[in-house]
Order: C-alpha cells, then structure tokens, then sequence
C-alpha cells in the first residue's frame, strides 16, 4: 500500500519538484509536528517514500496529507480520486458526525434483532454469526458497518443497512431514516438524490429474498453402482451466487444421503438462526427418484420427524438442469409465473387425468403455448421409472412447467387437487409454503391432512440454476464433458 501510495501522489503535476513536496511537509507538520524530522532525500521516489512511511505512525495523518492534496489539485480529480481510495483503505475516517450517529441509533432503538441481522447481511454479505456480533446490539452492529471502507462513486455500506431497515416496519421510523440517508447523503458529495433513489428501488428488490435461504443438494447416481448416489450441496441466500459447502467422495443409498443433507441443513438453520426468515431445501434429483417419499424420511434420533416437516422440501429435476434444450420454455414459464403470481389463480393450473399418450402431448402442447396454464396438476401419481419415460411429467419436462405436483397415493388425490387449487388464489409462488404447512398437517392426531404425507412437489427456479449446470452450456468436447461430469 505504501508503494502504491507513493508512486499515486508521484504521479501528481509537479510533485516530483522538491519545492511541491516541500510545500506537503511543511502543511503536514502543522498538524502533525513530529513529520518535523522526516529524513528528507534528493531522489523523489525515496523522499516521499520517507514522508509516506513517516505519516504511517501519525494518527490522522494520512487524511490530512489527502485535503492537502485535494487542495493542490482541484483538477486532476482522477488521480486524487487513487490516492483517496487507497488512504481510506488503510487510515479509514469516520463516516458520521457524532450528532448524525446518535440521531441514527435513537431511530433504530426499536428495531428488532431479527430484523438487526437481516440488514447486516443486505449490506455486508456475511452473518451476524460469521462476524461475531450481538444483532441485539445495535450500536456495536452499526458502527462495524460504519466502519467498512466506502466504494467509489456509491453510497457506503451504511445506507445499505439503514435502507433495509426503513423498508420495515414501523412505518413512521422507515420515512425518519429516509430523511436522514437524503441529509447525510448531501452532507457527504452525495448532493444528486438519484444516489439514494437508485439504493431505495434496490432495496425493495431484494427485501423480499433477503431472509430467504436455500440449502441445494443434488443426488447423482453412480453409473458404476445401480441405486447409489454422490451428494454435493450448496448454500445460497436469495439469488446470490451458491456457496459449495459439501461433496462426496463416495456413493451412498439416496437414504443415506437425505441423512447428510439434514445435517448440513441443520448446520446452515444454526449458521442463520437471526438472519434468516425462511430456510429451503432443495434436492435435485434424477427421474429415479422422483418416486420416492423422500420428503416422509425420518431424521433425527431424540425426536424423529419425516424432513419434510422439518422445513419447506421440494425436488428439482435433474434431467431438464442437465439438458439446455428444455430451458427456454422453462424460462418462459418461469416468467410468466412471476407476473401472474397474484392474478392467476387456478387457471394457472392444468389437472392431466392419466398418463395415456394422448392426454401427455395435449399436456405439452397447452404448456407451450404463452399464457396459463403453468402449473401442472398430476391426478394419477407417476410410476417409477429409471429414465424419463412418456408420461405426464416428462411432458412437463418439454413444455416447461416450473412447477408439478402429485399425490403418491390415490386416495387423497382429489383432497390434494381440492387443496391447491384454494391455495393459488393466494400466489402460485405460495404453493411450496402451502405443501409444507399440509406434510405438517398430516402430523397432527386429530383432524390429520393424511394426503400431506403423500405429496411429490417439484418446485424449480429458473432463476437460480446452479452454476454446475450453467456451466454446461460452455462449448467443449465429449471427452471434457465426460472428464467433467463422470
């Protein structure tokens, strides 16, 4: 840093002149007496270096060579603009006045922790429990964002964190903080309000992923050991980019590895337990699968409960994840549940009676035009195959249904189709949160939702394919795809 430093203000009009640097010092010192007897050299290099170094062990001293530099070269903004960035990275000044900090913490006195912790993530990208903080504190929580260094040409770290708590309630302290990011904002260069509207309209975008987290484990079989399966999983808060946290080096039976996947989800509910709102998992899965009451296993050994029960599950395909072909129509179908989440209702929903070929190509061939339907409703649960089969659900595969659900058992069959079609009128998007709350139904002994424990949901969101299977789409030989993916 000291290097880059001096060759920036080296790079200055007329800083390498003695007379210039002369003129540095002498202001330096005014302030800071000991830069009286820095070691001076002829060569410029050495001697700024010298009244680099010297300013190192001075406690403000940095900052005020910067306004002193400021000063010197009104015009050259770029190049001060470098020394600036690499000051404050090293000698980083307070952000607020005392009187702004204070009237910021009165503001958030009421905030709830939960909500503490959910701003830190927005703003840091890490957890409250990554970084060793109390979100009961909110003072210590404050300053620690205070303190991170500020990005060029964009509002600090902290406006990120008191946005996503103005977009909270309780409304008449989210417009009290409004008015104080516009005020502070100004106070700071930020005279253009575009600044704070751009980070507003970002907030709102991403408030509602911000406590949503996803543990996303794929089962992929072992083409040397029939019935085995590698597990590799993946932590992702809303629609970040995915965190590989585990792969195997081994294949284990698909029971055995619902076990590890609850393990690593429990480690993720700890890792998140004040940040997050909701915690998903989702398990991609090969067409051999999709058959199985994976969502009835239990797990835990003081208190066994189907995992299912124990957060929202859903299976993802792994054959249409594989296969580039079928994502354009997934996209587009993914598309236009988004946009209709709250409008569509049941006509989003196509029920396919049987498995016949006749019904499976109507089935596709409705998926594929634009518009509903979206949603495919199976009314005779799908037999296990190997491989995608001509069925309903591979028509689903090729029309581009982002969402497809069944019952494994025929005799709650229509208590399921009953069930999801009141539910749509409250978002499609809602159906994963009303599958688990009827898998939690079915725990209960009297009045018991028994078609809660017998339902298959795919639920699968084009917007976050994992990058494994973005990386497919590359060009490259057979012989590298297969050295990739064995």
């Amino acid at each position: 840093m000291r290097e880059a430093l001096c060759a920036a203000l080296l790079d200055l009009p007329r800083m390498a002149g003695q007379d210039r640097r002369d003129y540095l010092l002498r202001q330096l010192a005014l302030d800071h007496r000991g830069l009286q007897s820095v070691q001076r050299a002829e060569e410029p290099h050495v001697d700024m270096m010298e009244m680099v170094a010297a300013a190192y062990e001075y406690d403000g001293a940095l900052q005020t060579l910067l306004e002193v530099v400021s000063f010197l070269h009104p015009n050259d903004s770029r190049k001060v603009r470098l020394i600036e960035d690499i000051v404050n990275v090293v000698d980083p000044r307070e952000l607020l006045h005392e009187d702004e900090r204070e009237q910021l913490l009165d503001l958030l006195d009421q905030a709830s922790p939960g909500t503490v912790a959910g701003a830190f993530h927005h703003s840091t990208q890490s957890t409250v429990a990554e970084a060793g903080i109390d979100p009961r504190h909110t003072a210590t929580v404050a300053r620690y964002v205070e303190a991170l260094a500020a990005r060029p040409d964009r509002l600090p770290a902290l406006f990120d964190f008191v946005d996503y708590l103005a977009h909270h309630p309780p409304q008449s302290v989210g417009s009290a903080l409004h008015q104080w990011m516009d005020t502070t904002s100004q106070r700071l260069g930020f005279h253009d309000r575009a600044a704070v509207e751009r980070l507003c309209r970002s907030t709102e975008n991403r408030v509602v992923l911000a406590g949503r987290f996803y543990l996303v484990a794929e089962l992929r079989a072992d083409k040397m050991r029939t019935g085995r399966y590698f597990l590799g999983a993946w932590r992702q808060h809303g629609d970040e980019p995915e965190e590989s946290i585990f792969q195997s080096d081994r294949s284990v039976e698909w029971n055995e590895a619902i076990t590890d996947t609850h393990r690593l989800m429990r480690e993720l509910i700890a890792d998140v337990e004040n940040t997050a709102v909701e915690r998903i998992l989702e398990l991609i899965v090969p067409r051999s699968l999709m058959t199985e009451a994976i969502d009835q296993w239990p797990v835990d050994q003081v208190l066994p409960a189907p995992i299912g029960t124990r957060y929202p599950l859903v299976l993802r395909s792994f054959d249409r994840l594989e296969d580039q072909s079928l994502h354009a129509d997934w996209a587009r179908n993914w598309r236009w549940i988004k946009q209709h989440d709250l409008v569509a209702g049941s006509s989003a929903i196509r029920e396919v009676e049987s498995h016949d070929l006749a019904t499976i190509h109507a089935l596709r061939g409705a998926l594929l035009r634009e518009g509903a339907p979206a949603i495919v409703l199976l009314r005779t649960a799908l037999a296990h195959s190997e491989d995608l089969d001509a069925d309903a659900f591979t028509a689903g595969l090729h029309g581009g249904a982002s969402i497809m659900l069944w019952s494994r058992d025929a005799s709650t069959s229509s208590e399921l189709a009953a069930s999801v079609r009141l539910a749509v009128g409250e978002g499609l998007l809602s159906l994963r949160e009303h599958i688990f709350q009827l898998r939690l139904g079915a725990l209960e002994p009297s009045e018991p939702t028994a078609g809660g424990a017998h339902i298959t949901l795919v639920f699968d969101d084009f917007d976050r394919i994992p990058e494994r299977f973005r990386n497919r789409s590359r060009l490259c030989s057979p012989e590298q795809r297969r050295s990739q993916y064995p």
